[in-house]
């Protein structure tokens, strides 16, 4: 599957339980290296790594103390792609199973993105990188993800000015993803994502939600943004799985911005392919050619849970089977934090989306009763304490 089979194959992203899974379905049982080490992920791996941040020191110098004695193979998710100086390392150093620096920077540098997505005769949003008088705009941040770093020009919270920000024209429309595989020689698009966000955010107001693997287009819109998809690959040579946001907005496509890196979406398709999706990923980055998918009908989303208030998990859940991303006993979340996340495969758009909502609002309620209830019994075991402490000075006297 890889070359110098014997060589670890090592993920390292955010969080990286939704490739660990997939490679686990190719027979591949990586070392992971992320922030939460969740419990699911260390199941898929054969070795976890916590890390405290994803800066390209630590990272680097966390791989060395793994003592491997095979130079391993690097593939990377979110957290990963907007650091260009931990991408240049990581491609120099190891063998990188994902898109190189100078792909990268194509599509996260919006001066270079816009400005070719203009060449190339893409529309999109309107952009610009000195501050708007009218208030229709967003402030967007150059390395943002999930929707974090996403405001409102008129927020008062916008207060990260700088130049790692730029302004998009804010549109109304139907937002949707294009999840696609490409190599040196084609493109597969893999479908197409409805995708929506978290209501009421005051914050963060396009913060992700989640995502399902439907979403209509015309032939004609079909063509048109495959045509777009191989004219952006062809210039910047990006390769394995990629991901590209849109809005449909008055019968007219508008893209957003592309992810030159496995997206949540790679969970919806994952099981359509024998060998799952992070193996056609490795195929781009090793001349190989892509696996047929198995024909399927299902309907499949996913939905992020997020801490409703400040919360511990004081002990380890019997999570359901359609909670992934399962976090470890002990964890602390501040409120509007992602705890987990929530799978549901339906016969519609409509349903699923329907149970997840349902599944959130039980592991919502369960999560904060739980806390409560721990907290109360704490409160208990304390005041008893000082109860006793109390009889035991008067019993003294």
């Amino acid at each position: 599957m890889v070359e110098n089979g014997n060589a670890p194959v090592i993920v390292v992203a955010r969080s990286a339980r939704l490739i660990a899974e997939s490679l686990q379905r190719a027979g591949i049982k990586p070392i992971v290296l992320d922030l939460f080490g969740d419990v699911d992920t260390q199941l898929h791996a054969t070795h976890c790594c916590l890390l405290q941040n994803l800066s390209a020191d630590h990272i680097i110098a966390t791989i060395d103390s793994l003592n491997l004695k095979k130079k391993p193979y690097i593939i990377y998710g979110s957290g990963v792609d907007n650091n260009s100086d931990l991408l240049e390392q990581l491609g120099f150093q190891f063998y990188l199973l994902g898109n190189n620096v100078d792909s990268v920077r194509w599509v996260r540098n919006p001066e270079l993105f816009f400005g070719l997505l203009d060449d190339l005769g893409i529309t999109h949003p309107a952009v610009r990188f000195d501050r708007p008088l009218a208030v229709n705009w967003l402030l967007k941040r150059n390395n943002h993800e999930g929707g974090t770093g996403i405001t409102f020009v008129q927020c008062p919270e916008t207060s990260f000015l700088d130049d790692q920000c730029y302004y998009q024209k804010q549109l109304d429309g139907e937002a949707f993803s294009v999840l696609f595989l490409a190599n040196d020689n084609s493109c597969r698009i893999i479908g197409l994502n409805s995708q929506w966000v978290v209501d009421d955010n005051r914050q963060y107001p396009y913060l992700f939600r989640g995502v399902i693997n439907r979403f209509e287009l015309t032939r004609k819109h079909f063509l048109r943004i495959s045509r777009w998809i191989e004219n952006i690959v062809s210039v910047t040579g990006l390769k394995g799985l990629n991901s590209l946001d849109c809005l449909l907005v008055d019968n007219e496509i508008m893209v957003l911005e592309l992810n030159p890196r496995p997206s949540a979406s790679v969970s919806l398709y994952d099981s359509d392919y024998q060998y799952g999706l992070v193996k056609q990923q490795i195929a781009s980055f090793t001349g190989k050619s892509w696996d047929k998918p198995i024909e399927q009908q299902q309907v499949n989303g996913c939905w992020v849970c997020y801490a409703p208030c400040d919360l511990m998990i004081y002990e380890q859940i019997d999570w359901p089977t359609w909670v992934v991303d399962q976090p470890l006993a002990g964890t602390v979340f501040s409120q509007g934090e992602p705890v987990c996340t929530l799978i549901a495969t339906e016969t519609s758009l409509t349903e699923v989306k329907q149970t997840l909502r349902q599944r959130c609002d039980i592991i919502t309620r369960n999560i904060t009763r739980s806390t409560f209830n721990q907290i109360a019994s704490l409160s208990k075991l304390d005041n008893d304490n000082d109860s006793g402490e109390k009889h035991e000075q008067h019993c003294q006297c």
